[in-house]
């Protein structure tokens, strides 16, 4: 229906379009009044015009009333919108298609739709049917008229040099369960496959544990700057949502240079340089000369050509020159010969001479080192060694020797640190005590030996894992983690925050004292370093060449069977700088309490030196280790002389110290305060032969404790040290002292075992039986209440799931076979046979 303004409008227009035309031809198209002519109609046909515009004015001013008003920025912002709205849709939709991105062109009549694919054959669909669907789908979604949207598909050309192609595909692999790794390295070899210079792949979230990361692979050349990235650089980004969280993917590409610009950009790199062929030269046959004419009107003066020297040496005019150039050439004849001479002068004749060892001597040298080589029968060892008296008197089982290092002393600094940063942090905490402490020591005993695959399956019964249960004889799974959580050895508002260890310096001082007081070493002694993995926020030190790159080195003095007697932190390089080198200020506070009683200490070539064999020796203790060929102070007779296999050869400093050289498989280089250079019947130095028989018990603490070693990732390092000195070093020393006291040879692994047994009250599991139980879960109601199985399954199956969810019962008793959740009535229903 049209309104009476438009239809006079319309009439209005049309009359003034037809009596305008019959003006011009001649034929008045209106009435027209006697004795007035063709004149008279001029005014009617000007009230007509005028009569059309004006409508045409009113139609306009209430168009541009009742239409809204859309400027540029909000037209690209909701053209911008429509287009991200429609690439969601289709990449849902298109994303086992190999869908590329979408292209909106738009005209006056209707809008284009280009969408990008890698099988457009998918796309279409059969006759077409797909592409139809879509386009009917977009139109009512989106609001489009019938007939203005149209919908096309087009082939990506190289979609190993598509970055949109290449991150669905990797998006769509992480979506089928894909790992990461090896989908991100199949994106990488197709893209380097298909010509590209370079390509990056990065991919960020909760990958693997609980903490986020970026993984990134790179191959190839890559751009990061400048004008040729807008060239050469493609890259898209997706996210894509998992299980454990959402996944950021990144691919950037970059394409090869393709002068057809089908593969790639037209324009080279800025920095390609096309090196030129040389142009041969022609030898000029005779002189010639260039003339560089500034102006027109210049005239070229062409010098005469150039006479020989023979022919100007005719001319008296050309004497000097001539003279001039002989001189030069006698000059530099001479100059030359000087050099010659001079260099000559310089080298010096060299005789290879081995067996003269004064050669090998740098002056002054023979003051201090001499070939002549003595026995040194230093000090007699005489002090006390062994167990303390009264220390193991009351001991007889294995729980009471491990509790002589787990003392009470040890457990009450435990019990008393956790209970106050307990409090602090949790409101509801239930403080601990000692014999849970015990309990919860007994339970990473327990884990050291049986391993399972995560912290849970301690607390299944699951027949894979054998059904034998020890978690919950102990402690329930969430106490578990409580005490973990809050384990604290030190009162962090009274600490000492210059010290970076003093989360644990208190606790080591209290396990120092105790091992110290229940065994005092013998005369032979070596210094143990172990390297301890840690994940946490501590100076630590990176060892790219281990297995683990960030570790923490435990200094360890221990004596034969393999007793630790003291343990130091290495802090990496002091803020103070110090006289002594490292392996002084790790040794001698090591031998605190042991010095000057005639002991023999054992070294590898990282503690051997001669500062530190002067410093011993000084204090009545001998040294034996190897040394390091690049160690300061080493006579150069030893260090850099080549020697047969079997060859020996010894020097020694006045005050006692030998360095000895032997070569068997390869060079040895040992450093001793009481040997000679005898050797045995064997051929080998009687030096060496010690220090192998005592090399047996360097590393046996290590060793031991690495059989049922407790390893849980753990980003508190503190508590890290912890567990390794209770549930290893503890262990052994305490294993050291009840076979020495009691002559037992219990394995260490039995002992452990009895260790465990004496901690934790353990049960015989219950026998199998087909009975189903329903028993009430203990915890916390997050982690313990559950929807009814049976409630939500007939709810979901009369009224939905969306129903079943808000009306099914939460209860917190299960089934103890099929460990399902339900409530009384479900469960008398279902298990009716039990």
């Amino acid at each position: 229906m049209f309104s009476s303004e438009h239809l006079v409008y319309n009439f209005a227009l049309s009359s003034t379009i037809f009596g305008m035309i019959a003006v011009l031809r001649g034929t008045p198209y209106w009435p027209t009044v006697p004795d007035k002519g063709a004149s008279a109609q001029v005014p009617r046909i000007l009230d007509f015009v005028s009569t059309v515009f004006k409508y045409r004015y009113l139609e306009r001013r209430a168009n541009m009333a009742t239409a809204p008003q859309i400027t540029k920025k909000k037209k690209a912002v909701l053209d911008g919108v429509f287009k991200a709205e429609l690439n969601n849709f289709l990449m849902k939709e298109l994303a086992e298609d190999g869908y590329s991105g979408v292209e909106v062109r738009r005209t006056p009549a209707r809008a284009e739709v280009i969408i990008m694919a890698t099988r457009t054959q998918s796309v279409l669909g059969e006759r077409g049917r797909r592409i139809k669907e879509l386009t009917s789908v977009v139109q009512k979604r989106f609001g489009f008229e019938e007939g203005s949207v149209e919908l096309y598909a087009e082939k990506v050309s190289n979609r190993g040099l598509c970055a949109v192609a290449q991150c669905e595909s990797l998006r769509y692999k992480l979506v089928g369960g894909l790992a990461v790794r090896r989908a991100c390295y199949g994106v990488l070899r197709f893209i380097m496959e298909s010509q590209a210079q370079g390509c990056e792949v990065i991919v960020s979230g909760k990958l693997r544990g609980q903490r986020a990361k970026a993984m990134k692979f790179v191959d190839g050349l890559m751009i990061h700057s400048g004008h040729p990235v807008t060239e050469y650089i493609q890259q898209a980004v997706r996210h894509v949502q998992l299980r454990q969280g959402v996944i950021g993917i990144k691919v950037k590409i970059m394409l090869p240079h393709d002068p057809r610009g089908q593969m790639g950009p037209k324009n080279a790199l800025p920095d390609h340089v096309q090196i030129l062929e040389p142009v041969p030269e022609v030898n000029p046959t005779e002189p010639s000369s260039e003339h560089k004419v500034e102006k027109k009107d210049m005239i070229p003066i062409v010098p005469p050509p150039m006479q020989p020297v023979e022919a100007m040496a005719e001319n008296g005019s050309s004497g000097n020159l001539l003279r001039f150039l002989t001189e030069s050439e006698e000059e530099e004849e001479a100059d030359t010969k000087e050099e010659e001479e001079d260099l000559y002068d310089l080298v010096v004749p060299f005789e290879d001479d081995t067996s003269n060892d004064e050669d090998w001597n740098l002056e002054g040298a023979g003051d201090e080192w001499c070939d002549d080589v003595v026995t040194r029968n230093r000090w007699p060892f005489d002090d006390r060694h062994g167990v303390h008296d009264g220390v193991a008197g009351n001991c007889k089982t294995p729980i009471d020797f491990f509790k002589l290092f787990l003392s009470e002393d040890v457990l009450e600094l435990v019990v008393r640190e956790t209970n106050r940063y307990g409090c602090a942090k949790n409101m509801d905490w239930v403080p601990t005590n000692k014999e849970e402490i015990g309990k919860l020591i007994a339970l990473t005993l327990q884990m050291s030996i049986v391993r399972l695959p995560t912290l849970a399956s301690y607390w299944s019964d699951d027949p894979v894992y054998g059904c034998h249960r020890i978690g919950p004889n102990a402690m329930p799974r969430y106490r578990f983690d409580e005490l973990v959580t809050n384990l604290r050895l030190c009162d962090n508002s009274a600490a000492d925050r210059t010290n970076r260890f003093y989360k644990i310096s208190e606790f080591l001082h209290a396990f120092n004292k105790v091992c110290q007081e229940a065994f005092r070493p013998a005369q032979e002694l070596c210094i143990c370093g172990s390297r301890m993995p840690i994940r946490g926020g501590i100076s630590s030190q990176s060892s790219h060449n281990k297995r683990h790159h960030d570790e923490i080195k435990l200094f360890t003095l221990c004596t034969k069977g393999g007793y630790t007697s003291k343990t130091i932190i290495y802090a990496g390089e002091q803020k103070e700088v110090s006289v002594r080198s490292i392996a002084e200020e790790v040794v001698m506070p090591l031998l605190d309490g042991l010095l000057d009683s005639g002991r023999v200490l054992f070294t590898n070539d990282y503690f051997t030196s001669i500062p530190l064999a002067e410093a011993l020796v000084a204090r009545k203790t001998n040294l034996i280790g190897t040394v390091r060929r690049s160690s300061e102070g080493l006579p150069p007779g030893i260090a850099g002389r080549n020697l047969g296999k079997g060859e020996h050869i010894a020097q020694q400093k006045q005050n006692g110290l030998t360095v000895l050289k032997w070569r068997g498989k390869k060079d040895v280089l040992m450093l001793s305060t009481m040997h000679d250079n005898s050797v045995n019947a064997n051929g080998t130095p009687n030096l060496i032969d010690d220090y192998n028989k005592a090399k047996s018990f360097f590393d046996i603490q290590d060793q031991q404790a690495s059989y049922t070693p407790y390893v849980r990732n753990t980003m508190k390092w503190y508590q890290r040290i912890f567990f390794h000195l209770i549930t290893q070093t503890a262990v052994v020393n305490s294993w050291r002292l009840f076979c020495d006291v009691t002559g037992s040879k219990i394995g260490l692994l039995d002992y452990k075992i009895s260790i465990i047994k004496s901690l934790l009250p353990l049960k015989r599991p219950p026998s199998p039986t087909l009975k189903h139980l329903l028993e009430q879960v203990e915890g916390p109601k997050r982690s313990t209440v559950r929807r009814c199985v049976g409630c939500y399954t007939k709810i979901c199956t009369e009224s939905g799931s969306n129903e079943a969810r808000r009306r099914a019962k939460r209860v917190h008793t299960r089934c103890s076979k099929c460990k399902r959740h339900y409530c009384i009535e479900c469960f008398q229903a279902i298990h009716t046979q039990c």
